[in-house]
């Protein structure tokens, strides 16, 4: 625990300045290009080729991770987990080739109302796209060696690099071209994968190799856990890419408002929930497995920290981010209508983040003990809920349910994991984290309340006030949080070894 918690300040900054880097290409994009079907198309070419190796990153580190972290580890597991690693990187590979040429076939459906220029533009950003995600393989591979001894630090410092390449560019260049954004991009995936490479200790370097493919029992063991996170990734991949195909047919710009308001809120899940699930994830494995009914105890103030900070994350979201948004994006040719239309999507996506957190850390308690076929079941139910409820919304709230459809789909999946986990023995604290929800909710408010004075009393501009607001907002969770570590501290509900 002393490991996490030293490592999450300096973790947070290195966050911090992705984020920003991310949040500046967005805008400046935004600003040279507006809310207009060249910056759909490349939002487009990212979320086609992002969502396919999100899945298998996401599977990677998640299968890899238990067996990194077993006791008597030895060469031939490491030799195992080579072979598995080839098997994988080569099944993305025939899977890649077969959706780009599908989604060739079927662009005139998926972007019809492009131009033919356009959609040879966008086939050609696929493409490129998705040859340089094929090194995020291994990206993902060292992330989960350097995790796995608990150093966080230097893969998420790596991060920085395809962050700040392509953002640099568009920052020099008066009028920046879309498809030299796209190759930059690319280029910075391999020069991620280079560097990590290059620093990887010798000694515990596992990587893709092509001398062969061996399938022994534990290659299947692992290929079998790897599936159904496959599957439960992919599907939810699917959900994303039918909630851009929806904002795309709501009319132009609906993709780039959409996905300004994921990359708003993407700022605190990067900052604050993939981190800190990232940090607890191997803890959480070893203490599961030595012993469950501690683990899981352990595991319930994990989530209930986690919680905490999403629960502040949202009121003081709900209480600045209007003001932040306008400032950050009002510029160029995008306006205050669509700057409004980014906040009430980011509102919605926000408020259900606490319960996300629950759902999440409940899928990796799984994990922990070798199952993944019950988070893959959950997974399949709650986008097949999505996809109905965006199909259904779309009808009645328009280009809101881009939005709502998720946010009440986490609601209902989180719900149905739960009572799951309930009945194979692996209860929470539940108590303990419906006190956190209710104490830190109403901590939320009272911040709420003076962000809230603060903004309708100061004499300051715009740009001061929420400098001022950001700041107290901040003070406050901080002192907030650490009474909460303090208080776990002491009643030796976590241990700080």
């Amino acid at each position: 625990m002393k490991k996490i918690v030293r490592s999450f300040p300096a973790i947070v900054l290195i966050s911090t300045i992705i984020t920003i880097l991310g949040l500046l290409k967005s805008v400046i994009l935004s600003q040279k290009f507006g809310a207009s079907s060249i910056l759909d198309s490349f939002y487009l070419a990212n979320v086609f080729t992002v969502s396919i190796f999100s899945v298998v990153s996401s599977a990677i580190t998640t299968v890899v991770m238990p067996e990194l972290n077993l006791m008597n580890r030895n060469e031939k597991d490491d030799n195992n987990l080579e072979h598995y690693l080839s098997i994988v990187f080569f099944a993305t590979l025939i899977i890649g080739i077969i959706g780009i040429v599908l989604l060739y076939v079927f662009r005139g459906t998926i972007v019809g109302q492009y131009d033919s220029k356009l959609r040879s533009t966008f086939m050609s950003m696929i493409i490129i796209l998705f040859i340089a995600q094929l090194s995020r393989i291994n990206v993902a591979v060292y992330t989960a060696v350097y995790q796995s001894k608990e150093n966080y630090i230097i893969p998420r410092l790596t991060d920085i690099i395809p962050a700040l390449i392509p953002v640099t560019y568009i920052m020099v260049v008066t009028q920046p071209n879309i498809m030299y954004v796209t190759v930059l991009t690319a280029i910075s995936y391999f020069l991620q994968f280079v560097v990590l490479r290059r620093i990887q200790d010798s000694s515990s370097l596992l990587r893709v190799r092509f001398k062969g493919i061996l399938i022994n029992r534990q290659v299947k063991t692992l290929l079998r856990n790897t599936v159904p996170i496959l599957i439960s990734s992919t599907i939810f991949q699917i959900q994303i890419l039918f909630s851009n195909y929806f904002a795309n047919e709501f009319g132009n710009g609906y993709v780039t408002i959409f996905t300004n308001a994921n990359q708003v809120i993407g700022i605190f899940q990067a900052l604050f929930i993939v981190n800190i699930v990232n940090l607890f994830y191997p803890t959480m494995i070893k203490k599961i497995n030595k012993n469950l009914t501690k683990g899981l105890l352990e595991s319930t103030y994990f989530i209930g920290i986690t919680m905490a900070f999403v629960i502040l994350i949202f009121w003081g979201y709900a209480s600045v981010g209007s003001s932040l948004i306008d400032i950050v994006f009002i510029h160029g040719k995008f306006t205050k209508e669509n700057a409004n239309i980014v906040y009430t999507f980011g509102l919605i996506l926000c408020v259900v983040l606490p319960i996300d957190v629950i759902r999440d850390f409940i899928y990796r308690i799984y994990y922990s003990v070798g199952n993944t076929k019950k988070p893959m079941v959950n997974s399949v139910m709650t986008v097949i809920f999505n996809v109905i409820m965006l199909m259904v919304l779309s009808k009645v709230v328009g280009p809101m349910s881009i939005v709502l459809a998720p946010a009440i789909g986490t609601i209902f999946s989180t719900s149905i994991i739960l009572v799951r986990l309930y009945k194979d023995n692996m209860t929470l604290r539940n108590s303990a984290l419906v006190m956190i929800f209710i104490i830190f909710n109403l901590l939320g408010l009272l911040m709420y309340g003076i962000l809230h004075f603060i903004k309708v009393t100061m004499v300051f501009n715009s740009f001061v006030t929420v400098v001022l607001q950001l700041i107290i907002g901040v003070t406050f969770s901080v002192v907030v949080l650490l009474l909460l570590l303090y208080f776990l501290k002491e009643r030796e509900l976590i241990e700080f070894k």
